[in-house]
């Protein structure tokens, strides 16, 4: 089993590649009790786990309950560790030190801060970033306020640390990395509110955000957690804010702003969200002075699939299992349980405050207390099937697959055609696993995620994607160490129905004419020209002898003519047909059927 860093990845997602055993007959496996409080979540290399304690301890266990040894960092902690490529760990402490631990609990190197950082430290969790780098936060200063981000090598070589930007003060975050190795962090501010930060990959900063609703102090505790198909961001408020917070970005640019903001008053907001494998997040709050707090589900446009409230003063950062199941621990000691649908399907107390769980390869969850117990809770005790793969060296890896899209070109798509995505994945570790499909437009709302078994999809062109400016598709695909590559295309807008109006003839009708003239005014939508040698039109005469004529006409002659409206463009055009004779007693049906604009858009007149 494989769970390398808090919330699972680099983007912080909680999002676990394994099943829960049961949602309904669990039980506890064993316990251990470890002589001081586990804050943090644990991770996993492997049939072993390894969790931090309070007084600066790592621990590492067996999936059984079998304790393998305990080394020391030499200081209190307020970290949990990380797994590192060769599955080495990293934990950092409060006097400012990174340790990083052999297998086998031996120390392999240790990094300390410049600054003068004790009593404060290294704060929450590191991150291991696609390009294998170490992030963590730290803070400095006798008060604990003044906070940096740091970034390490896997080999302890030092690349960068830095202060939280101008208008910031701590930083007790486990820093988000996107696909991009871009850094974020929230922090607590003194201006008066906290913000997310983006971080360049040489520490510099990209820009600082606190656009969000608020009314004065805001100190935010939230790791923030990024949904990589939609470049967006997620984190929690508290204080004069209290809510959940949507940030868009662009990975390869500065523009960002705020996509939505979901208000939980009185509750606060102070953990990170977890995200499933169809864009929906799943967050809780504290009571707010209340007794209740609520575990919430959003939908990606930020409304609200289900809330469950929970008697309780908080409830932990949640993950999600690949079917859908959210797993909590609350601050009353119990952990839950809950369905996609948000229904409560097991609750186990455990005792203390129980923090963030982890999930193995064989469905059972593990745990930690501040009551200072470890906890395996699940179905029994199973070897993890995907153990083996840690006798390979540099089987773990961080790199990103390699996805190619092939864009479907430039060619006009109408309503109801088929527009055909091909893509191929290279990686040593993907497994054939579903693809993530989003196909979303520019300059309109049409925004939508689909789960793709195979490499292609034909995508039907629906109605509500007109008036897109442009249309992009982003294929992204999860490696089994989750990382995630993507890529993307974009096709040009949709097109609109050009619209017809008949204009009346110069005799007022369409009888007892010897000459008649039909004439059409046309109009491209979208103010592109009308391709006058695409305008197909039918006329049908039906004589009194019951014979009839019928003329097809689709480009200019001395009986099809055009005129443009315009001097400089042709988007609006006069259609005339003349030069037919009719005999007393004729019946004469003319239709336009259908024309292209010069961009290759269609439209039929006969639907």
């Amino acid at each position: 089993m494989f769970w390398p860093m808090f919330h699972y990845d680099a983007q912080n997602t909680g999002r676990s590649p394994y099943v829960l055993c049961s949602d309904e007959s669990l039980s506890v496996l064993w316990s251990i009790d470890v002589g001081a409080p586990i804050k943090y979540s644990a991770v996993s290399c492997g049939p072993t786990i390894y969790f931090a304690t309070s007084d600066g301890v790592l621990h590492a266990v067996r999936y059984d309950g079998t304790v393998l040894w305990t080394a020391s960092t030499g200081a209190s902690g307020h970290s949990g560790p990380a797994v590192l490529d060769d599955g080495s760990i990293v934990l950092g402490n409060s006097n400012g030190t990174m340790t990083c631990f052999n297998t086998d609990g031996t120390v392999r190197w240790t990094w300390t801060s410049s600054l003068s950082v004790s009593p404060c430290g290294l704060w929450h969790c590191p991150s291991i970033g696609p390009d294998g780098r170490i992030r963590t936060a730290g803070d400095h200063g006798g008060s604990c306020w003044e906070g940096s981000l740091i970034c390490l090598g896997q080999d302890g070589t030092f690349y960068w640390e830095r202060d939280i930007p101008a208008g910031g003060d701590g930083c007790y975050c486990s820093p988000a990395v996107d696909l991009s190795n871009l850094s974020f962090t929230t922090d607590i501010g003194n201006d008066p509110c906290g913000a997310l930060a983006c971080y360049n990959t040489d520490g510099t900063i990209r820009w600082r955000w606190n656009g969000y609703p608020h009314s004065g102090e805001v100190d935010i505790g939230s790791s923030p957690t990024i949904d990589i198909t939609r470049n967006r961001i997620y984190f929690g408020t508290n204080r004069s804010s209290k809510g959940l917070v949507a940030v868009d970005y662009d990975p390869s640019g500065t523009s960002h702003s705020m996509a939505w903001f979901y208000g939980t008053n009185p509750r606060d907001i102070n953990w990170c969200p977890a995200i499933d494998w169809d864009g929906n997040i799943y967050i809780g709050t504290n009571d707010g002075g209340t007794g209740i707090s609520i575990l919430f589900s959003f939908a990606p446009d930020g409304s609200v699939r289900w809330a469950d409230s929970i008697s309780c003063a908080s409830i932990s950062d949640p993950v999600v299992d690949s079917a859908g199941h959210v797993i909590v621990g609350t601050s009353n000691g119990y952990l839950y349980v809950f369905s996609t649908d948000g229904d409560s399907l097991t609750c186990e107390y455990l005792g203390g405050n129980v923090n963030s769980p982890i999930l193995g390869a064989g469905g059972n969850i593990y745990v930690g207390t501040n009551a200072n117990i470890f906890y395996a809770v699940g179905c029994g005790i199973i070897e993890p099937q995907d153990s083996f793969i840690f006798s390979y060296a540099g089987l773990l890896d961080s790199r990103p697959p390699s996805v190619h899209l092939s864009c479907p070109g430039d060619s006009a798509v109408s309503i109801g055609d088929v527009v055909h995505l091909e893509w191929s994945v290279v990686d040593t570790f993907w497994n054939d696993d579903p693809c993530s499909l989003h196909i979303y437009g520019i300059g309109c709302s049409y925004d939508t995620t689909i789960i793709v078994p195979d490499t292609f999809y034909d995508w039907v062109v629906q109605g509500s994607a007109l008036g897109c400016d442009t249309l992009w598709f982003v294929v992204s695909a999860r490696d089994s160490f989750c990382n995630w590559g993507k890529d993307s295309c974009a096709i040009p807008p949709v097109c609109r129905p050009a619209w017809g109006l008949i204009e009346c003839a110069p005799c007022e009708s369409f009888t007892s004419c010897y000459d008649q003239i039909v004439r059409w005014i046309v109009t491209d939508l979208d103010g592109i020209n009308i391709d006058t040698m695409q305008v197909y039109l039918t006329l049908e005469i039906f004589h009194a002898d019951a014979t009839a004529d019928t003329f097809y006409l689709h480009e200019p002659s001395d009986s099809l003519s055009f005129s443009c409206l315009e001097d400089t463009t042709c988007s609006r055009v006069i259609i005339t047909i003349s030069g037919f004779e009719f005999e007393s007693g004729d019946s004469v049906w003319i239709s336009l059927d259908s024309l292209y604009n010069e961009a290759g858009c269609f439209t039929d007149f006969s639907e």
